[in-house]
């Protein structure tokens, strides 16, 4: 059994190690408000230049850089830029660093759902689909549920593990107790 997912409490710390709701929606909204800007810039690029080549490029240049902080700095440092300021990181259940496998995991059905997004509106701009609404309201509806379901997951487990938390096999932990953790695994 994975010791990790039934550690609530260490001996010497008085609090919990896990990363609840409050810390981890600061952390989101830093990482918000870090991308901002680059938002804005790739905004300026669809608005400006009306052209399906250049449409495409800025797609995926989204995704690259969707990719690269969600899923290589989350491999790398163990966190988004957000989670680290706030003193939060990603392990494995086991305590280990998170690999490849985990951070794409944790990132795999926010992908899928911007992919089906992309792949909707590509259609229409080549022309086979006219009206496109209809299933981009389905997309945002899919979207709501799991962002919801994400909250309501975090906010019913001892360990705040969120659904994406559960698929990837990962927890948030506070970062000063990461050390002490590791001990209390091995141990």
């Amino acid at each position: 059994m994975d010791k990790i997912i039934y550690l609530e409490k260490i001996d010497e710390i008085d609090e919990t190690v896990y990363a609840g709701f409050g810390v981890r929606l600061g952390a989101n909204i830093l990482d918000l408000l870090f991308s901002l800007p680059l938002l804005f810039f790739i905004g300026f690029i669809f608005i400006s230049v009306n052209t399906i080549g250049i449409l495409l490029l800025s797609v995926i240049f989204i995704h690259l850089v969707r990719f690269f902080y969600m899923v290589y700095l989350p491999k790398r440092y163990g966190g988004t830029p957000g989670k680290l300021i706030v003193g939060i990181k990603i392990i494995k259940i086991d305590s280990t660093n998170i690999g490849w496998k985990e951070a794409i995991l944790r990132e795999s059905v926010v992908l899928i759902i911007w992919l089906l997004g992309d792949i909707v509106f590509f259609i229409h701009i080549l022309g086979f689909i006219q009206n496109i609404a209809e299933i981009n309201n389905i997309l945002a509806i899919i979207g709501q549920i799991w962002g919801w379901s994400e909250v309501i997951v975090l906010l019913t487990n001892k360990r705040k593990r969120a659904v994406h938390d559960f698929i990837a096999g990962t927890v948030v932990v506070k970062s000063k107790y990461i050390n002490k953790i590791r001990e209390k695994f091995e141990g």
